[in-house]
């Protein structure tokens, strides 16, 4: 899904399966971005087990006609598409939506709200 935050090249990196391993703002290595070591505001819901790294978190926008998709970390942080790592769902949601966004009630684990899961 084509969002505010996408830019030419980074459409292009993840049509070409290549999302994963670039960050469309420097070109660097997700490894080198400075989130990507940094402990995210999911790490307690690890701990208590009702998420795990490598979970699926889902944002439907239908009167947008749009889906955001992200990961959970093993750090408790949210990975976009694009590869872009946020310690914060917030900030991750307004980075997709171009505006302030409340990312704990926004995206979704298996149907329920992040807000839920605390």
């Amino acid at each position: 899904m084509i969002g505010f935050g996408d830019d030419p090249n980074s459409v292009l990196r993840r049509l070409a399966g290549l999302n994963a391993t670039v960050s469309p703002r420097v070109g660097n290595r997700v490894e080198d971005q400075p989130n990507e070591h940094k402990d995210g505001k999911l790490l307690p819901l690890i701990e208590a087990g009702r998420l795990r790294a490598g979970d699926m978190l889902i944002w439907r926008r239908p009167r947008k006609k749009e889906t955001y998709r992200a990961t959970v970390t093993e750090r408790g942080c949210i990975r976009l598409e694009d590869g872009e790592v946020f310690t914060d769902p917030s900030p991750a949601a307004a980075k997709l939506a171009g505006q302030q966004t409340n990312g704990w009630d926004a995206w979704k684990f298996d149907g329920t709200k992040l807000n839920d899961l605390k």
